[in-house]
């Protein structure tokens, strides 16, 4: 596919800017079209918190930047599937989270790959919980703005699927995310007591 390549930030500082896999990946978990030099923008994908709309890291058919501020209501999100790595300031990421929650349980985005730290005491993590997810080896997501893996903190993918999928497409969706991510971590998904007494769980 086409090479993507991002320009640094003026100020010097970082974004985390998704490693070009992990895009490719969610494309084809979502079935949607990889960028190329020919097409280069992914149709029917948004990236709600882009680092620069004249040349975005995410490649997506809509983007929202800081002076948009995908966060507004009025910025829709309907629609699109979206793949969301947001900052990672805890005051910005737990609001991104949790809006992208409430898009795929209303039914309003059909999916979201979300990209996010492995903060399993916070409140944003809490309503994840019934999504899979992996978590990813610090060799794995190598942010393309950072020299080497950022410590202090792991990094996991969640697969959201709206609940006004069919149960066929919701499989389909889960199988094509574990296909793409099993070889980057440690694939963990939710169960519960009713799971526990079935035969798959022993």
């Amino acid at each position: 596919h086409a090479a993507r390549v991002y320009e640094p930030r003026e100020d010097g500082e970082k974004d985390g800017l998704t490693p070009d896999w992990v895009i490719d990946a969610g494309c084809r978990v979502f079935e949607l079209n990889l960028p190329t030099i020919e097409e280069p923008i992914i149709r029917g994908l948004l990236d709600p918190c882009t680092n620069s709309k004249r040349r975005p890291n995410i490649p997506a058919e809509k983007t929202y930047d800081k002076a948009d501020d995908g966060l507004k209501q009025e910025n829709s999100w309907k629609g699109f599937h979206v793949i969301l790595n947001p900052s990672y300031e805890s005051s910005v990421q737990w609001r991104f989270i949790n809006r992208a929650i409430n898009e795929v349980e209303w039914g309003f985005c059909p999916g979201i790959l979300l990209v996010c730290r492995n903060s399993t005491d916070t409140s944003y993590f809490q309503r994840l919980l019934p999504f899979p997810r992996v978590f990813l080896r610090r060799d794995a997501i190598m942010f393309k703005d950072y020299d080497h893996t950022p410590i202090g903190f792991g990094i996991a993918v969640f697969c959201l699927v709206s609940p006004v999928a069919s149960k066929a497409t919701k499989l389909a969706t889960y199988r094509r995310f574990f296909d793409e991510f099993h070889h980057a971590g440690e694939f963990n998904v939710p169960f519960d007591a009713a799971f526990m007494e079935e035969a798959a769980f022993e």
